[in-house]
């Protein structure tokens, strides 16, 4: 089996409907900040957008602290014995 993994850049947003972590694309994260016509959903449907120019709001800000305190707990990998 051959697997082609990409990745990509993305944002951390919390729907502000139910407070589902969803994640955007880069391209879309950065063109919906730009543009309050463009319209995203989280996975149980519920519409959000931006408001243009707007830059991170409360829950995204939010979900950046727990996701930098997983970070505290992760314990390096290393290769063979020193």
């Amino acid at each position: 089996m051959n697997w082609d993994i990409k990745f990509i850049e993305a944002h951390v947003v919390k729907c502000t409907e139910c407070g589902t972590d969803f994640i955007l694309p880069e391209a879309l994260y950065t063109a919906a900040q730009n543009s309050d016509s463009i319209m995203f959903y989280c996975p149980y449907s519920h519409e959000m957008h931006f408001i243009a120019g707007e830059v991170e709001n409360e829950a995204e800000e939010e979900v950046a602290e727990e996701v930098a305190g997983y970070h505290d707990n992760v314990i390096p990998f290393s290769k063979g014995k020193k």
